[in-house]
């Protein structure tokens, strides 16, 4: 959550979708200006890295989730689909990449093997593609039918991906069937 809001305040600023507004109020940046909206935008990265290194558990996975955030803040992460994406290449480079950081994070902490912490990234992306392309038919963004096709074809991705991992992912599987519920149009 902490990335995610990370984004929003740099997704608002005038250099990339200039939104004066954000959930109903002022934009960060429009009440205190671009520059405290980046430096916050920096310190909330910062904090998710700082939450991530000091999680109870083994240092292993500590390191490997550390590892997951920054592999999307890379220049192949959120960043370029920030910069040079557009349509669902950029959903999947931000929206896709979130969701995927938070099953991928769950699946380690859950002590999953390489293979359920690859299908729990796999899952985590398309549900992130789906939610992305809800929300756009939402906002007006795209049309509905076409927002139901791409949402019906990553949700039939994430279910693939969440097959055969085992008894302990039944929560994300049930996760997986109440996000259709939500994201059905």
């Amino acid at each position: 959550e902490l990335v995610h809001a990370a984004s929003l305040a740099v997704d608002d600023l005038p250099a990339f979708d200039a939104s004066l507004r954000r959930r109903g109020r002022p934009s960060l940046y429009v009440v205190h200006g671009e520059a405290t909206a980046i430096l916050v935008a920096h310190a909330l990265i910062a904090a998710a890295f700082g939450e991530l290194l000091t999680m109870p558990g083994p240092a292993g996975v500590r390191v490997d989730a550390a590892a997951a955030l920054a592999g999307i803040m890379d220049g192949r992460g959120m960043p370029w689909g920030q910069i040079t994406a557009t349509g669902m290449a950029a959903a999947a480079a931000k929206t896709g990449h979130l969701f995927a950081l938070a099953a991928r994070l769950g699946a380690l902490c859950a002590g999953g093997s390489p293979e359920a912490v690859r299908r729990a990234d796999i899952a985590g992306a398309a549900w992130g593609l789906a939610y992305q392309a809800w929300d756009d038919a939402q906002d007006g963004d795209q049309a509905p039918a076409e927002a139901a096709l791409e949402i019906e074809r990553a949700l039939v991705q994430a279910e693939r991906a969440c097959d055969d991992l085992g008894p302990r992912s039944s929560g994300l599987r049930e996760w997986g069937i109440g996000f259709r519920r939500l994201v059905t149009l």
